[in-house]
Parts: C-alpha cells; structure tokens; sequence
C-alpha cells in the first residue's frame, strides 16, 4: 500500500506542476502526459537519493518503555529491500475532449530479505520473544487509473477516479518463531495463499475503498 501512496503522490504533484497560465482552450495531451512522466521520474529520483531504494539496515537497536513495567527491544540485522522506486510507467493518455485520463503503472520486482528481525516485549516481568528471518518478493504489481479531470487557468481538478489494483504475485519463504515455537508455515501460507484469495475475493470493495481514498487525498492536496 505504501507503493500505492507514493504513486498517488506523483500523480498528484504532476497535478500541481502545471503552469498557472495553461489554458482549458489550450491544454494539450502531451503536456499532459509528459509531466505526468516526468512527475513519476522525480518521485523515483527522489527515493534513491534518500537511500530507500536498496535500503539496507546493518545493524539496528531500539529498546524503550512504552509504559511503566512494559518494555520492548527490537534489533534487525543484515536486511535489505530493492526495488520500490522502479516504477514501470506504462499507458498515460489524456483526452482533452472528455477529460478523461488514463494511467498504467506499476512495480515489476520488490525483494525484502531480513537476515535477522527479532524482538522482546518485558511485560511486568513476563517475557515474550520472537524471531524473523528469510525472503519476500512481490512481482507484478500493477495500478491502472481511469480519472475524469477538468483543467483550466487554475490548474487541474478531478471530478471522478476509478482504481484497478491488481497485487501481483506474492513469494514468500520467510522464517518466524514465537516463544521458540516455529510458525513459518502458517506465515507463509497466509502471505502465499489465503492473502492473494483474500485480494481476489474482495477486489471489487478494495478499488473502491482505493479510489475514494485517494481521489480525496488529492483533492485535498490540489486544494
């Protein structure tokens, strides 16, 4: 989902970009098209330069009191992530009669492995540890976006938006214990195998709760 966002967030700055003086008379689809292009190359750009694509943690320790005799301590070593800022931008088409516009986008590879994620939570003296471990991959991802927009002197509004997500395919061969008992099983069937159906059988409510999410969300940052 946090992929999702940050295409949006693209979207919506490609919005924002247009020269104040581009003219509904004369707004042309190219323009349109190339700074929604653009406008993803930039959020990419901008991930990397962040050093969030590859991420990588070597070493990383946090122990603190959430409340008084709860503590928690949680260290992760050697992970790393690839892949969220290749963004494969596919159809983007405007057309100025209708306003209809159009964009396929979508990530082709995101790879997680956590060499070692463990954690322990000290609950008035009862203690309770895990530990995480192994591979993720997420291929195929891909949002198509069908918006109804109106774009004037005072730069572009959105009527309507319409989500198609499709989450691709879900790899996982990950390594979880809880209280030294192994659950891996049961973790990764639920990543493999009931999340994927879980998609599939609510797919119509999840783009809708998608689309009315973030047609507000860039109302809101439009405004």
């Amino acid at each position: 989902m946090k992929v999702v966002f940050v295409a949006f967030l693209a979207l919506a700055v490609s919005a924002n970009a247009f020269p104040q003086d581009y003219e509904l008379e004369n707004r042309e689809p190219r323009i349109v098209e190339n700074t929604i292009r653009r406008a993803f190359e930039a959020v990419s750009r901008e991930i990397r330069e962040r050093g969030w694509d590859p991420a990588q943690i070597i070493n990383y320790e946090l122990r603190t009191t959430i409340q008084p005799g709860v503590e928690v301590w949680v260290q992760i070593k050697d992970s790393e992530m690839h892949g969220i800022s290749n963004f494969d931008v596919g159809r983007v088409n405007y057309n100025a009669v209708t306003g209809r516009l159009t964009i396929d986008f979508g990530l082709p590879r995101v790879s997680v492995m956590i060499g070692s994620a463990a954690a322990q939570v000290n609950h008035h003296g009862d203690k309770y540890d895990g530990v995480l471990s192994g591979t993720f991959l997420l291929t195929n991802l891909r949002v198509i976006v069908d918006a109804r927009v109106t774009i004037g002197i005072t730069g572009i509004n959105f009527r309507s938006l319409s989500i198609d997500f499709r989450h691709g395919r879900i790899q996982s061969n990950l390594r979880l214990t809880v209280q030294g008992v192994d659950h891996s099983n049961t973790l990764n069937e639920f990543l493999n195998v009931v999340l994927p159906r879980w998609f599939l059988e609510n797919k119509q409510a999840i783009d809708k709760a998608l689309s009315d999410f973030f047609l507000e969300l860039i109302r809101r940052i439009l405004d």
